[in-house]
C-alpha cells in the first residue's frame, strides 16, 4: 500500500455501530478497472455495490419521489443536480441490505457531496472506512481504452476523458488525504493482484491481517474526518 496516512484510535473511541461493517469508496479513472474491482470486492465480501449510474435507474424505475424528480432532469438530457442525487444515495444507503456495509462505486464526485455523505453516515454512527483510488498510467488507461474498440474512443476523446477525469476528482483526493481516508492502489497488473492490493491495504488501516480481510471486515480502528 502506498498513500495512506490514517491514525489509529484507540478501542474506546470506536462507535459500536461500525464493529463488523465495512464502508469503502473506490475511485478510478476511466479504463482503470473500477467497476470490476467493486464487483469482486462486493462478490467477496457479501456486500452491495452502490453505483449512482445504477441506482439513478432503479430510482427512476420504481418511480420513487426522488426518482420522479430525477426523471424530469433525465427527459430533458441535463444532468441530476447534486442535491437530488446525494439524496438517492443516502436512501439506497439506508436499505437493510447496507446495514453491514458497502461499496460506493464513484461517489461522490464533488467535495458538498463528501461532505454531505459524512454528515448523513455519522448521524447514523456510521462513517466511512476507507476510500481507495486506483492509479493507472496514462499509457496503459489509453490503451485498454482503445483495445475497447467504441466508436467513440479516438486517442483524443480518450485523453480529453481522461483529463475532465483528473480535473473533477483532484480536489476529492486532496479531501480525502486530508481526512486521513485516501489510500492509493497500484493498478497495473492482473485484476485479481489488483484486488488482492485493495483488500491488503483495506485489512492494513483497520489494522487487521489480510486473511481476515477475505473472509469478513471487522473492529475498524480509524479516526472519522471531523
Amino acid at each position: 500500500m502506498k498513500g495512506s496516512s490514517r491514525k489509529a484510535a484507540s478501542e474506546g473511541d470506536e462507535p459500536e455501530g461500525l464493529k463488523g461493517t465495512v464502508r469503502i469508496i473506490l475511485f478510478g479513472p476511466p479504463g482503470s478497472g473500477k467497476g470490476t474491482q467493486a464487483e469482486s470486492l462486493c462478490a467477496e465480501w457479501g456486500l452491495p455495490k452502490i453505483s449512482t449510474g445504477e441506482i439513478l435507474r432503479d430510482a427512476i424505475r420504481i418511480g420513487s419521489p426522488t426518482g420522479a424528480q430525477a426523471r424530469d432532469f433525465v427527459d430533458r438530457g441535463e444532468l441530476v443536480p447534486d442535491g437530488l442525487m446525494t439524496r438517492i444515495v443516502e436512501e439506497r444507503l439506508s436499505q437493510k441490505d447496507c446495514a453491514a456495509g458497502f461499496v460506493l462505486d464513484g461517489f461522490p464526485r464533488t467535495i458538498a457531496q463528501a461532505e454531505t455523505l459524512e454528515v448523513f453516515l455519522r448521524d447514523r454512527g456510521d462513517r466511512i472506512d476507507a476510500v481507495a483510488s486506483l492509479r493507472v498510467e496514462e499509457e496503459e488507461l489509453v490503451r485498454r481504452m482503445a483495445d475497447r474498440g467504441r466508436d467513440d474512443d479516438s486517442e483524443a476523446v480518450i485523453r480529453n476523458r481522461l483529463e475532465v477525469y483528473r480535473r473533477e476528482t483532484e480536489p476529492l483526493v486532496l479531501y480525502f488525504r486530508e481526512c486521513e481516508k485516501l489510500i492509493e492502489i497500484d493498478g497495473m497488473g492482473r485484476a485479481e493482484d489488483i484486488t488482492e492490493r485493495i483488500r491488503s491495504a483495506v485489512a492494513d488501516v483497520r489494522g487487521m491481517d489480510a486473511s481476515v480481510a477475505r473472509a469478513k471486515i471487522s473492529d475498524p480502528r480509524n479516526e472519522q474526518c471531523e
